[in-house]
């Protein structure tokens, strides 16, 4: 199974060190980055193609919700925050999971399955569209052949 390529976005260092705390007991992630500042984090999310993303709301510099927006394509991404204020908006911006600090390790395991399955989703239908695209190719190249026939039998 491949590993859930992770990065944690929060400008509290203690955040950071409970999220990667709880991170390592599960086999699953992988954690390509922890990083404090926002506006840094951008580009290591879309370089490292990040899975998923534990994203802090209140930052210096640029709100959690602000960087989501920014990001493209957007990693699967689960808010940790200290306000409920953003709740709604988050669900506008698709984000999987809402977590209030503190959260326990259940809360954080709660969020992280529900992130990994839309993952593993996602990598099936990509999987199935790889798949119809070389059957598509396949046709193609089979009609293709078949139309040089004709047009080799009609020179004749």
């Amino acid at each position: 199974m491949n590993k859930i390529k992770t990065v944690f976005v929060d400008d509290d260092f203690l955040a950071l060190g409970i999220l990667n705390g709880y991170a390592n007991l599960i086999e699953e992630i992988e954690i390509v980055a922890q990083i404090q500042d926002p506006i840094k984090a951008i580009s290591i999310i879309q370089e490292s193609k990040a899975d998923l993303l534990f994203l802090d709301i209140h930052m210096n510099n640029l709100k959690g919700n602000d960087l989501l927006k920014i990001l493209n394509p957007k990693p699967v991404c689960i808010f940790t925050t200290a306000f409920t204020d953003y709740a709604l908006e988050a669900f506008d911006l698709n984000v999987v999971d809402y977590l209030i600090k503190p959260f326990s390790f259940e809360r954080f395991i709660q969020a992280f399955n529900k992130a990994r399955d839309i993952i593993k989703n996602k990598e099936k239908i990509i999987d199935i569209q790889n798949n119809n695209a070389i059957d598509s190719k396949k046709e193609l190249i089979s009609w293709i052949s078949k139309k040089r026939a004709e047009i080799l039998i009609r020179l004749m």
